[in-house]
């Protein structure tokens, strides 16, 4: 009983991150004039980290996976596909809520042409902003070559049936949504000195600059490249996740000090896109506050009928890197 209890818990803690992002990014669709349930779905393609990870991971020398139990246990067929998640991730329910199927993960091997057409997951685990970010995870498609790779895809679209056209004009329509910036931290600069060269050489304010100014210039790669509507994603209270938790809490409770890292840097990406708006005028960029919201339901369990669980609902390895849950 107590295993399924904690699977209803991490159901329900995930409805919260789900629900808010479906919102958000429907209302931003109508702005921003997406496609939804009455035109063809526009195309999707997903850049980022674990969070929205489909199973990229499953096919690179990582580390990190999530193709065992207790991941999936809730996804159809009770299938553990890679995703970090007992079922679906936020872009799955955005590719239902726009009458989609959700895309296929980059290095999947039987995907075609026609798949990359209604769009590509590039996220994975472990993956940053920087770099050498998640370099202990040993292989993993950092934010730049998760560019690079959008841009092999975007070739072979325009020497498929789309052409050149077609092709601009399914990016142009298409929705990019980023989930990226929380392993630059957990797993680069607050790792321990011995294993992080950027905490040698860089103040906190400095290494957020560094973030920050690299984020821009990939954004505006990106812009370059045909997208015009981009959701960004802040960093959630990463002082509340299982690792930092295990790591440094006693209690249970969340980490200050790692919340005020992460709230400082949310600050700044807020900064930077306000100031590619004013740049890119013809692009739109919703930033997503996932900090508040879920930092406003850690404080108050049960705010809006959705429960989320103030500790630990999975138990997770402290003897490697990966910290990941427990094989069942």
């Amino acid at each position: 009983m107590k295993n399924f209890d904690k699977r209803i818990e991490l159901a329900r803690s995930l409805r919260l991150w789900t629900l808010m992002s479906v919102v958000m990014t429907a209302k931003w669709m109508g702005a921003a004039g997406v496609a939804t349930q009455r035109k063809p779905p526009p195309a999707m393609f997903v850049f980022g980290d674990s969070l929205v990870d489909y199973g990229n991971n499953n096919y690179l020398k990582s580390l990190t996976k999530a193709n065992y139990k207790p991941y999936g246990i809730d996804f159809p067929g009770h299938i553990a596909t890679g995703r970090y998640c007992n079922g679906r991730l936020v872009p799955d329910f955005i590719s239902e809520f726009m009458g989609a199927e959700s895309v296929s993960p980059y290095l999947y091997p039987n995907a075609t042409l026609q798949d990359w057409e209604r769009g590509v997951n590039f996220a994975s685990a472990g993956a940053g902003i920087l770099l050498d970010t998640g370099y202990l995870f040993n292989e993993r498609l950092v934010f730049q070559k998760q560019l690079s790779a959008f841009l092999t895809v975007r070739q072979n679209l325009t020497s498929g049936r789309l052409g050149v056209n077609g092709t601009n004009d399914l990016v142009s329509k298409a929705l990019f949504l980023i989930n990226v910036g929380s392993n630059d931290y957990i797993n680069n600069y607050m790792l321990p000195p011995s294993l992080s060269p950027r905490i040698k050489k860089y103040g906190l304010v400095e290494y957020q600059n560094l973030l920050i100014g690299t984020f821009r210039h990939d954004l505006q790669a990106l812009y370059d490249a045909g997208a015009r509507k981009i959701v960004v994603s802040n960093l959630g209270p990463i002082g509340c996740i299982p690792q930092q938790l295990a790591l440094w809490s006693r209690n249970g409770s969340c980490v200050t000090h790692t919340n005020r890292i992460a709230f400082s840097y949310n600050a700044g990406l807020k900064n930077m896109l306000q100031g590619l708006r004013k740049q890119l005028p013809d692009a739109h960029f919703l930033y997503m506050d996932v900090y508040h919201v879920v930092m406003d339901h850690i404080k108050s369990p049960g705010l809006g009928g959705l429960w989320l669980p103030p500790v630990m609902t999975t138990r997770v390895e402290t003897a490697d890197a990966s910290l990941q849950c427990r094989l069942l």
